[in-house]
């Protein structure tokens, strides 16, 4: 993997009878974490078998009987809090079989009693030039690597794409606030239907707040604050897969049309 060689030495460091039975991978969507645990596959010659979808108590008791060794992987971004609970069941009597991958965006999606029982290992955030890594030397890759932040990204757009939402995202800091009605201003069906995309939103979230960002740097114009908020905390929902996206982004453009509402004569 490039770009995180800490990582993974620290988690080559132990051997099979010193691994921790319950991991929890933390970083951004799109980092890495799949192919870290396919790295993991590699090291400790175990297979491992991703349950996000099967959480029920019965799969716990099955495991907890298999006399096979392997990693049993659980995207927690799936999952709800009755799921957290029987992931908890599982944490708490841990079979010696089974060593248990937990894979998050941020530990605030999940139960501290999950954490708690887990050992922890973040991402650190990719580098320019790591990004650069992963894209042919003819791609046009600046505007690239400067909205997408994990290879995830970079390798799931182009930069037609990537100019396509810097269009939306600067209309919508210049003109929701101009709009009548906030349902008038439809921008859902542009950020949702990427079906080939699933960083889509993703790229459009990092490209609205440093837009934001940038107009309130040049114009010290607090609205842009207020609306790089609303912005920050409508991401940090989105990264929720359990919630409606359509939702959020519509909720998102009612609180920017609300929060800038004649504020940007």
């Amino acid at each position: 993997m490039i770009g995180q060689d800490k990582l993974i030495a620290k988690l080559k460091s132990y051997s099979i009878m010193t691994l921790p039975h319950s991991l929890l991978l933390i970083g951004d969507r799109g980092c890495g974490k799949h192919t870290l645990v396919k790295e993991l596959e590699k090291y400790f010659n175990l297979k491992a078998l991703d349950i996000s979808d099967s959480l029920e108590l019965e799969t716990i008791q099955e495991i907890n009987v298999c006399s096979i060794t392997r990693f049993y992987v659980i995207d927690m971004n799936k999952t709800n809090e009755k799921q957290q609970n029987v992931i908890l069941k599982f944490l708490e009597e841990p079979s010696s079989n089974a060593y248990i991958i937990l894979l998050a965006t941020s530990k605030s999606i999940l139960l501290d009693t999950i954490v708690n029982r887990c050992v922890s290992f973040e991402f650190e955030p990719y580098s320019t030039n790591q990004l650069l890594q992963f894209l042919p030397f003819e791609t046009d890759v600046e505007m690239l690597v400067e909205y997408c932040h994990t290879p995830g990204q970079v390798l799931s757009t182009s930069v037609d794409k990537i100019k396509e939402k810097i269009e939306l995202c600067d209309n919508i800091i210049n003109n929701v606030g101009k709009a009548r009605f906030p349902n008038t201003f439809k921008i859902t069906p542009k950020v949702i239907n990427d079906k080939d995309n699933d960083y889509s939103l993703d790229i459009f979230y990092n490209i609205l707040l440093e837009r934001l960002q940038d107009s309130f740097i040049k114009t010290q114009n607090n609205v842009y604050k207020d609306m790089y908020n609303i912005s920050s905390n409508a991401l940090k929902k989105h990264l929720d897969q359990r919630l409606n996206q359509e939702l959020i982004i519509d909720s998102l453009v009612i609180d920017l049309h609300e929060v800038s509402r004649g504020r940007l004569e």
